[in-house]
């Protein structure tokens, strides 16, 4: 077939083969160009995507980071806040305290029935029980009550009490004593004493007897002026009233009593 060919055929033929080569190449060479210029699109769109991500992240981690800042600083705030509060708790407390003694300060001495009950339960062994005289500065209208309250539950108590009403016993020292002759000590002062402080009453035992007692006495029992400061006790009853002597010298028997 080819033998039948002119050179003209042929010459024309390998146009045609030479341009398709053309073609064909071109056609490849743009594929490729396409292929590379999509990649890079894609490429390019890819580490766009990846920067935006990576600001997102770091916006976020930023928040977070001032959120956690915010929460530092409102557990400080919340901290001194609460100290606050606690001082002024403290404060209050002692105002209230305060308050609680002034109060108890412009009350007069009472003995209540639970206090009695106390007592007797801490007497109830007690098989000795004498003769007591009791007795309040002239002119002191809050002492004499009290001691006439005394009185009460002294005979309550099985002692036999009586009122003592001396112008030469004059007791300087605030609150309760208890007196009796040095040379003679009656078995029930301690116990008697013991069991009224139980109850929340100090009274001091004092061993100088003032003169001129009623007939029978062995001891009396002595009130001076209140006072309301408390004393350092585990078994005083809580709520209850407490009198305590400052340290002062002994009652005065030639003092002049203050006008009644």
């Amino acid at each position: 077939m080819f033998e039948s060919w002119d050179d003209s055929q042929v010459r024309f033929w390998l146009s045609v083969v030479k341009f398709s080569a053309i073609v064909l190449g071109f056609g490849s060479a743009c594929v490729t160009a396409l292929t590379f210029v999509l990649s890079n699109e894609k490429d390019h769109r890819s580490d766009k995507e990846k920067e935006a991500l990576r600001l997102r992240i770091s916006e976020n981690e930023a928040t977070t980071a001032k959120a956690l800042e915010g929460s530092a600083k409102l557990g400080v705030e919340l901290s001194h806040s609460n100290e606050r509060i606690a001082e002024s708790n403290k404060v209050a407390a002692q105002l209230r305290l305060e308050l609680e003694r002034e109060v108890a300060g412009r009350q007069p001495r009472s003995f209540s029935e639970v206090q009695v009950g106390i007592v007797k339960a801490a007497l109830r062994k007690l098989s000795s029980r004498g003769k007591i005289a009791v007795f309040a500065n002239p002119g002191d209208p809050e002492g004499i009550l009290f001691s006439e309250r005394l009185i009460d539950v002294l005979r309550e108590l099985g002692f036999e009490a009586v009122e003592w009403k001396s112008l030469s016993a004059f007791i300087k020292r605030e609150g309760q004593f208890m007196y009796h002759s040095p040379d003679s000590i009656p078995s029930y002062i301690a116990p008697l004493q013991t069991a009224f402080e139980k109850a929340g009453l100090l009274i001091i035992i004092d061993p100088h007897m003032p003169p001129n007692l009623p007939a029978g006495c062995a001891m009396a029992i002595g009130v001076g002026p209140k006072s309301f400061a408390p004393i350092s006790r585990n078994n005083t009853p809580r709520g209850m009233q407490v009198s305590v002597v400052k340290t002062m010298p002994h009652y005065d028997s030639t003092a002049t009593p203050p006008p009644p």
